[in-house]
């Protein structure tokens, strides 16, 4: 006499994959309930690297076809303190290098990573853009254009960070070249105490 057959017990596998889909989706909302702010920072943070990096492959494409280093706008070139860095900016109309003035450019950012702005001339600056014509031919050709900083010339609720004494103008990156050549690009106002910065 024939039995019949004895069936399997156990989960098929799509039930399987519709539970790890719908923990997930329960994952993922409690991870973002739970702190918004904070993953906001670091999506601005993720931004910022990317910008840089993007910012850094731009200059050296450019002093690659050039062969010759990229100096930025002859008002405001990149200077070639290992120490010191620049903000980058579209315009200096209106910029003052002087320390503690209210259109001097801040980089806590350039501090963190042990560099300091200079504060005379325009010094603390260095324009890669003039705004409204590109005179340097770094923008159009090898960037559509310079990167803003996520926040602009908002304001973060929490840490009160106002990066628009330059207004448009200012990126909130700074650059930095090293005796040898070497350039460095970076975030002005990173979120959460971050130091971002990519260097060739």
């Amino acid at each position: 006499m024939l039995r019949p057959a004895k069936t399997a017990k156990g989960f098929t596998l799509i039930e399987l994959l519709v539970v790890i889909g719908i923990i997930g989706l329960l994952a993922s909302a409690v991870l973002v309930a739970v702190a918004p702010l904070q993953r906001l920072r670091e999506t601005r943070n993720a931004r910022r690297a990317g910008e840089a990096y993007s910012l850094l492959n731009a200059m050296l494409n450019k002093e690659a076809d050039d062969k010759v280093p990229y100096d930025g706008d002859t008002v405001a070139p990149i200077d070639n303190g290992p120490t010191t860095a620049q903000v980058i900016v579209r315009s200096t109309a209106g910029v003052t290098c002087t320390s503690a003035t209210a259109t001097t450019p801040s980089c806590p950012g350039a501090t963190a990573a042990g560099l300091t702005v200079p504060t005379t001339n325009l010094d603390c600056v260095a324009q890669l853009d003039n705004g409204t014509v590109d005179v340097t031919g770094l923008v159009d050709k090898y960037l559509i254009e310079l990167p803003i900083d996520p926040l602009g010339s908002g304001t973060d609720p929490e840490t009160s960070i106002v990066d628009s004494p330059l207004g448009d103008g200012n990126t909130g990156y700074y650059i930095n070249r090293t005796a040898s050549g070497r350039v460095e690009v970076g975030a002005c106002h990173p979120d959460l105490g971050a130091v971002i910065r990519v260097k060739r």
